[in-house]
């Protein structure tokens, strides 16, 4: 069965165009696949900006010196969308345009190039004009960051080619509100593109498809059991946060409130809140975002200034680790090195008051293994990745990539530390996840059974090793 006759589009009044099973899907199987109508990637990367793939040796573009490409092949087929933007890059130099500055270049661009979209009909949409916009319900800073946008784009297009401050407004809700992060095999966003065929997939919280990426092609598969006439939905936004969490994100960037069954029944809301009981060292659950349910092992109650101290304490860590995020993305190297330092210390304070269940202690976890890794701190890492894999596993859906990474690294670890057994244990439960949500013919798929393979003949060369020294 052609992946494209397993959606049924239907539209909605408020909602638009939108996606439904015709017919029964189970995990695994692919929905669709789309290319981008234009794609930018992030600054400064080792990555060709065709393909998207990692390389050391990557050829510069010898005009502009901006652009990078795996070899001549690629260089090639990137000429026609480069072919203008090597004018723009040499005049303005080293200023090269941000990842949203470019995209929205390639996007006027292309609006110029190509008024239609031919996509072989399915009902699809077909142009930028059928994708829903958000801009009416833009905030001043959003307003604001469109003016500086077009700023960028009159030095780098040209006034003349520059759109008018309400189309630009316009234009910019579409991508605000239907680009996709383009990940990399790990679920690591190198880039952003516009897919208007993915487009057409809505939000919730507890979805039963997920996208993925090979190169720049993106692949939506079911990741649950779909009856036919069951609308296909996408998570629009990281699963690893509390409800009231989840519901500000989406009204900060979407200006919509999620009302699925997860948010509805706010899902693991109490563990995701959780601190430790300072009389037991029991876990307690979060009851809101400004008060505690008794602890579950002493029924002691949490007063009113330990309420407000935990609040505090949440505040620092958003702000330490959203502050990190945009280092790296930015690739401010000397910020993200004193990063390292400001998660360490606060790693110090979380320890003994949040839960090692609580939301924001799973992803400083996460940060103090990527510092450990960095330092070929092997054991140090292990630890840290042994107490955030639970959590994560429980707070992601069955078959969600992040979780498969997670096991991955794991498995990583343990082999790095001799410890065969566990590294065969978890690379096979991240196979089991990665084969459903990547699909079995991913090339990270097939690392993954390479990586079992490697493990098992290790495991019984140091069994054999073993043995020979009795």
């Amino acid at each position: 069965m052609a992946a494209v006759s397993r959606i049924d589009v239907r539209t909605d009044k408020t909602r638009g165009k939108c996606a439904f099973a015709a017919c029964d899907l189970i995990p695994g199987d692919e929905i669709l696949t789309d290319v981008p109508y234009v794609f930018s990637l992030r600054r400064a990367q080792r990555r060709c900006d065709y393909c998207c793939s990692y390389s050391d040796k990557l050829l510069r573009c010898s005009k502009c010196k901006l652009q990078s490409y795996c070899d001549r092949s690629c260089q090639r087929s990137a000429w026609k969308v480069h072919k203008e933007e090597c004018k723009n890059l040499q005049r303005v130099g080293n200023n090269r345009p941000s990842q949203t500055v470019l995209l929205m270049a390639r996007l006027v661009q292309v609006i110029k190039a190509d008024s239609g979209y031919q996509n072989g009909g399915f009902n699809l949409p077909c142009g930028l004009h059928e994708l829903q916009s958000n801009h009416k319900q833009f905030s001043e800073r959003a307003r604001g960051l469109v003016i500086d946008i077009m700023r960028c784009l009159g030095n780098y297009l040209g006034i003349q080619n520059v759109p008018s401050y309400q189309d630009m407004l316009e234009l910019f809700g579409r991508v605000a509100c239907n680009s996709f992060n383009i990940c990399d095999k790990e679920m690591q966003s190198i880039g952003v593109g516009l897919y208007l065929k993915a487009a057409i997939f809505n939000h919730s919280c507890s979805p039963n498809c997920i996208a993925v990426f090979t190169s720049t092609t993106l692949h939506m598969r079911a990741v649950k059991n779909i009856k036919k006439g069951e609308e296909l939905l996408v998570s629009y936004i990281d699963l690893m946060y509390p409800t009231e969490a989840r519901q500000q994100m989406l009204q900060d960037q979407y200006f919509f409130t999620c009302d699925c069954t997860a948010c509805q029944e706010r899902v693991n809301d109490g563990q995701m809140g959780s601190i430790i009981c300072q009389k037991c060292s029991g876990q307690i659950l979060r009851k809101n975002r400004t008060s505690f349910q008794p602890c579950s092992e002493c029924g002691a109650e949490v007063s009113t200034l330990r309420s407000s101290e935990i609040i505090e304490l949440e505040e620092d860590c958003k702000k330490v680790l959203d502050d990190s995020e945009s280092h790296l993305v930015n690739l401010n190297h000397l910020a993200a090195d004193n990063d390292e330092s400001l998660i360490i210390q606060l790693s110090r304070r979380l320890e003994g008051t949040l839960h090692t269940q609580h939301f924001y202690w799973i992803h400083v976890l996460n940060k103090l293994a990527d510092i450990a890794i960095c330092q070929q701190n092997w054991r140090q890492a292990l630890k840290y990745c042994e107490k955030a894999t639970p959590p994560t596993i429980k707070y992601y859906p069955c078959y969600h990539p992040l979780a498969g990474v997670q096991l991955c690294r794991l498995a990583k670890l343990y082999d790095w530390l001799d410890n065969y057994s566990d590294a065969i244990k978890y690379i096979q439960q991240a196979i089991d996840i990665i084969g459903i949500t990547h699909g079995k013919q991913h090339k990270f798929y097939e690392e993954l059974q390479e990586h079992k393979l490697d493990y098992t003949y290790e495991a019984k060369f140091d069994a054999i090793s073993q043995n020979s020294t009795k």
